[in-house]
């Protein structure tokens, strides 16, 4: 039996259908009175629906989030904040929307809420990336684990069949990351195993029915389930790009060709090193 150490998370998760409807319920649980909700342009109608929920508590929208996390936007969003006389920060959109959130929670130390519409899992991890002078720093910092998550199966419904997919996928690769992880360990194997598969079994069915509820519900389900319990290697702050790695959303790690170095093969901990666990005998998450 191997020893090994397993890190939970602190973040509350939310789940269902409809759920956006009682923001204001998990705002005022964190002892908050005022949320400024972020999102992006192309969000901004999902923002203001979720100001409207908010009722006396919206402190306003600040809908300029943009990807990879600008500096330059956060001050200014930092700033939104502060006019606003806001205690929290309310995310709605998809990775740009929720990075914003965390640098924001980062400088002022106010809660970070988020409404998840995309498969993309930020929300899960402590992971900040920031970019300024075109260059992008990313960092692992406890403090930016958000308070509570929401994820609610409706927002969903409305990504178009081409985003849902990349989406997936991404969310996928995630997952994958847990089984090669440096400090990997057999819970987070076991349930990495089981968003693999819930994520392969639904993807299909969720590009040929976009409508189809029960898809993007299991997606999401995965999320809470392989999100959360990735563990890469700790990062360091870099501005400089690694060139053995390919810059998509669907990145889980280095890839051979030309010109490149070979990748070694990993061997990810089975469960069965420890006792009372069934084995994981393959990447797909299938159970002997």
């Amino acid at each position: 039996m191997r020893a090994f150490a397993h890190r939970g998370q602190v973040t509350k998760v939310v789940f269902g259908t409809g759920t956006r409807n009682g923001i204001a319920d998990e705002v005022r649980a964190l002892g908050c009175d005022r949320a400024l909700v972020l999102s992006t342009p192309g969000q901004t109608g999902q923002a203001h629906e979720v100001r409207e929920l908010l009722g006396p508590l919206a402190a306003g929208v600040f809908d300029q989030a943009a990807p990879h996390t600008p500096v330059a936007v956060t001050e200014k969003a930092v700033g939104a904040v502060r006019a606003a006389g806001a205690d929290c920060v309310v995310a709605v959109g998809g990775g740009s929307a929720i990075g914003l959130g965390k640098a924001v929670a980062l400088r002022t130390g106010h809660a970070h809420i988020a409404l998840p519409t995309t498969y993309a899992g930020s929300e899960m991890t402590p992971v900040l990336g920031e970019t300024q002078g075109g260059a992008k720093t990313t960092r692992r910092l406890p403090e930016v684990l958000l308070r509570t998550v929401v994820y609610d199966v409706d927002l969903t419904l409305a990504l178009p069949p081409h985003v849902a997919a990349v989406s997936g996928l991404n969310a996928m690769a995630h997952a994958v990351e847990a089984l090669y992880a440096q400090d990997h360990d057999p819970l987070a194997l076991l349930i990495a195993g089981e968003a693999l598969d819930a994520l392969a079994t639904n993807q299909t069915v969720r590009h040929q029915r976009p409508g189809a509820v029960h898809p993007p519900a299991a997606h999401l389900r995965a999320r809470t389930r392989g999100a959360g319990l990735r563990r890469p290697a700790p990062l360091r702050a870099s501005t400089r790009p690694d060139p053995w790695h390919v810059s998509s959303p669907g990145r889980v790690g280095p890839v051979a060709g030309p010109g490149r170095p070979p990748v070694p093969r990993r061997t990810p901990w089975r469960p069965d090193d420890v006792a009372g666990t069934k084995s994981l005998h393959s990447y797909g998450g299938h159970h002997a």
